[in-house]
């Protein structure tokens, strides 16, 4: 049967669940689910992602299991952040998620800062001290159920909807943190970052008009986008648009972790260079099964958890809409 297709596949469709031949990484992580899950004893693996877009047709074992060190574009291989992508739109605003190395330890990131400008014949005075963005690892981890019997019976198609259900929590959280975090034993998420600016404006299109001026006379923006809560969406889809003669409204998409927030629940939006924003992970996800759990029930449980923090390279690259009164 021919299952190729010109458009991109999804991580879930039928030849990447079957058989996974086009990324040896990704079939290396399921064979190590597999095996654990498996396993009457329990165990551990860790879900090892690359540092590079590619692998080479001849990668060794040793060359997977160090996340890649060679480039090949006829064997394409997916990130963590193409995992984690079908279910945030955090990412898919443009985030970007960066392997930060084996050991959870603080990170430094070098700031953008546009007032560091180059010069011409002269060399540029330079700022005293260089800004710094610090990441700090934070635990982020989640208890999923296996169904040990299905799981024996048909691995290849259970495994990928094991997988999907770890990415689609994982990734769930990352965005509630990013917005929403309070930064006890969790990130600083954008609406509780005191210097990223709020406007106390109507949520709509001259809000986010306001907003996207603001960041680009102020930096150089970067691929604009509105993340808004479903009732946003909702009043939004109600309103005729005149034609804009700039082009098409900037580019959204909704986050249901903003459908309780702001000071009227629901009316808040967040317009920013998402690229700037960082996801960092140390490590790839590490598994810990507990086949005796819910033995009885012919289920097992598994812990999965990795080493995350959030971060803005630049927090005048968002702006926050959240009105104080409904007009």
């Amino acid at each position: 049967m021919n299952t190729t297709t010109t458009a991109s596949p999804s991580p879930y469709s039928v030849p990447n669940i079957i058989c996974g031949n086009n990324d040896p990484l990704r079939a290396m992580r399921r064979s190590a689910l597999t095996e654990l899950v498996g396993k009457e004893a329990g165990g551990t693996c860790e879900l090892i992602f690359p540092n590079h877009r590619n692998l080479a047709h001849n990668a060794s074992k040793r060359d997977l299991e160090f996340s890649g060190s060679v480039f090949d574009e006829a064997r394409p291989v997916l990130m963590l952040e193409d995992e984690l992508r079908p279910h945030s739109n955090l990412i898919k605003a443009g985030a970007r998620v960066l392997d930060l190395g084996p050991s959870p330890q603080a990170t430094q990131l070098t700031s953008i800062d546009p007032a560091l400008l180059a010069g011409w014949v002269n060399t540029p005075e330079l700022a005293a001290t260089t800004p710094l963005c610090v990441l700090t690892p934070w635990r982020l981890s989640c208890l999923i159920n296996f169904s040990k019997t299905l799981l024996k019976m048909q691995p290849d198609l259970t495994i990928p909807f094991v997988e999907r259900q770890i990415f689609s929590a994982m990734a769930g959280e990352m965005e509630r943190a990013a917005l929403l975090g309070t930064g006890t034993n969790e990130p600083v998420g954008l609406l509780t970052e005191p210097l990223v600016v709020t406007l106390d404006l109507p949520v709509g299109e001259a809000a986010f008009a306001e907003a996207e001026q603001l960041i680009s006379e102020a930096y150089l923006e970067n691929s604009i986008h509105v993340l808004t809560s479903p009732l946003v969406r909702k009043n939004q889809r109600s309103l005729q648009r005149e034609p804009n003669v700039w082009g098409d409204p900037l580019p959204r998409s909704v986050s249901p972790h903003l459908a309780t927030a702001g000071n009227n629940a629901g009316q808040i939006a967040v317009v920013g260079s998402f690229p700037d924003l960082i996801i960092g992970t140390w490590g790839g996800i590490k598994l810990q099964s507990n086949p005796y759990s819910r033995s009885p029930e012919g289920f097992i449980s598994a812990l999965a958890e990795i080493w995350v923090d959030i971060i803005s390279l630049r927090t005048g690259s968002f702006k926050i809409i959240n009105p104080a009164t409904v007009l």
